[in-house]
């Protein structure tokens, strides 16, 4: 089930390609800068940091978090940026 959210995340990345190719690259860049950025603000909301340094231990790390979330979201945004690019030329 865990790899369904991987799958998940990684369209969402792809969709956020759809959605802003047809504006500018650097728009691509922005959106992505800004879901990390969400990403991050719910990773350390769902870590149990808010309430006591004593609950971290019980969430998420959010680095963590963040960083899964970035790398799949990039990965997702590169797939659908170079992946028709690479197709075409065969």
């Amino acid at each position: 089930i865990s790899l369904l959210g991987v799958l998940i995340v990684i369209a969402a990345g792809a969709l956020l390609v759809t959605w802003t190719i047809s504006l500018n690259q650097r728009v691509l860049v922005q959106s992505l800068i800004v879901a990390v950025l969400l990403a991050a603000f719910v990773g350390y909301s769902g870590s149990g940091a808010l309430i006591t340094d004593a609950m971290s231990a019980v969430g998420v790390s959010p680095w963590k978090f963040t960083l899964a979330i970035a790398v799949e979201l990039g990965l997702g945004a590169l797939l659908a940026l170079y992946l028709p690019r690479v197709i075409s030329r065969k």
